[in-house]
């Protein structure tokens, strides 16, 4: 696929970093447990990239990647590293589209493979859910390989226990109640350190958008579901809160701190989630808050998110870094990503009323009216006539 160029751009921390690059597999070492370094890529065309790390430091807060520039793709590597647990060493693959990336390595050393060819692909089934894989890396999953399958091949796991928010009995994906205040999307949490513009562009190459919560019941459902997963957060102090998450807000002008909020994917901007404090539209230093993330006003010592606010915030992530953003894809019935989960089910109808969705019951759900224009012919045979008026008299009485 091409020769890739490697760069080193920066470097932190003497005695400084060993490099080799040689067969197109970057290897870097550095002495001291302790600093980055910083890499541009550029990438001829789309490959497979393996990686094999090592992490150093003992501060479990350290940063260990920072990617600008060309997407969150590099992002996989800090992934699978904290979904690991944050272990001394991991190893990987994953697909790198054609371009250019500038990757920051904070605190770790290894080597990447720019010429790995990865073995036969196909579908991993999970539970319920699937990804594209190789059979060794499906197996580390604990999951069904099927060699050139796709997700459509998984066959979703039974659940004993069907979730049931409002504790009637019915399962929520059959609650006419539920299903009315859900759209069927998908959502998924992304874990890694970027800015809005970056998480923006991220969320679209994955194929959905940043989300957009655009009502009460959409919001709590995300921030429960999604949200609220600790990595996702970077923690300050119970006076300055902690920031979340991007979401898919943002001014109409960026520029102009005075302009009003508007969604990414152009819906209507009407129900709102501020902090006491937000929208603040610029900070202490002046610089216009333009973009939506979520929100915890105080975080209490030690403790996680408590609560599922919104604020605005600036595109720097030397201020104020965001570890991870939330994406949404629109309803289709096959899952878009592993990490996505989905609200409800997409909308049906409950023709008899009796609070369950037709479908739940094997019951037609046109509720009798578009697809059934002619409702005497009772035989089927296309017109209505004395077949039609004998079964009639047939039947003629008291229902049992």
């Amino acid at each position: 696929f091409g020769q890739v160029e490697v760069e080193l751009v920066d470097e932190c921390c003497p005695p400084g970093v060993n490099v080799t690059y040689v067969d197109q597999v970057l290897t870097f070492d550095n002495p001291d447990n302790f600093g980055y370094t910083e890499w541009t890529f550029t990438v001829p065309s789309d490959t497979w990239v393996s990686y094999s790390l090592s992490w150093l430091s003992e501060y479990y807060d350290a940063g260990v990647f920072d990617w600008q520039g060309g997407g969150i793709v590099f992002g996989v590597m800090e992934y699978e590293w904290l979904a690991k647990s944050r272990p001394d060493t991991w190893s990987g693959s994953f697909f790198l589209p054609q371009g250019t990336y500038n990757v920051k390595f904070s605190e770790c050393e290894g080597s990447i493979d720019f010429n790995y060819e990865p073995g036969p692909q196909g579908s991993c089934c999970v539970n319920s859910g699937c990804t594209s894989t190789e059979e060794s890396a499906c197996e580390d999953l604990g999951g069904t390989w099927i060699e050139n399958g796709s997700c459509d091949d998984c066959e979703p796991v039974a659940d004993d226990c069907p979730s049931d928010a409002d504790g009637d009995g019915i399962p929520d994906a059959c609650d006419a109640d539920q299903v009315a205040q859900s759209n069927g999307h998908w959502y998924a949490g992304i874990v890694g350190q970027t800015t809005w513009t970056g998480a923006r562009l991220a969320a679209e190459e994955l194929g959905g958008h940043l989300a957009t919560l655009t009502t009460v019941e959409e919001n709590n459902f995300v921030y429960e579901n999604v949200a609220s997963e600790p990595s996702l957060w970077n923690f300050y102090s119970e006076q300055t809160g902690g920031h979340g998450p991007a979401i898919g807000g943002i001014r109409q002008d960026p520029s102009d701190p005075a302009s009003a909020f508007t969604w990414v994917t152009g819906e209507p901007w009407s129900w709102t989630n501020w902090s006491p404090s937000s929208p603040s539209s610029v900070d202490s230093q002046g610089n216009i808050e333009s973009y939506l993330h979520f929100y915890a006003e105080s975080v209490p010592p030690q403790e996680y998110p408590v609560a599922n606010e919104w604020n605005d915030i600036r595109n720097n992530p030397s201020l104020v870094p965001l570890s991870g953003f939330i994406v949404e894809w629109p309803s289709q019935e096959s899952q878009p990503h592993p990490l996505a989960i989905r609200w409800g089910a997409a909308p049906g109808e409950d023709c008899n009323e009796n609070g369950i969705i037709d479908a739940c019951e094997n019951i037609p759900d046109d509720c009798g009216d578009e697809d059934n224009e002619c409702r005497s012919d009772i035989d089927g045979d296309g017109s209505v006539g004395f077949i039609d008026v004998l079964i009639i008299l047939t039947e003629w009485g008291a229902c049992p």
